[in-house]
């Protein structure tokens, strides 16, 4: 945690997302880039923070969509 936001453990790249998920490594782009312009996270050199926790759950429970094409 810093300053009252999550911050991912470790940086991964978006090949080793890609890796652990099974998605191309072209989809992890896209989806990152859309969590970033929504807001949802950001990132502060190779640190990537959660700004809204509780959207980031949402999405990833079905209950809001991501567009990300």
């Amino acid at each position: 945690m810093e300053n009252d936001r999550l911050v991912l453990p470790r940086h991964f790249t978006y090949y080793d997302i890609g890796t652990f998920t099974g998605l191309h490594v072209i989809t992890v782009t896209k989806v990152f880039n859309a969590l970033l312009r929504a807001g949802i996270i950001s990132k502060e050199g190779r640190k990537v923070l959660i700004e809204q926790e509780g959207r980031l759950a949402d999405i990833a429970n079905g209950m809001e969509e991501l567009p990300y094409g």
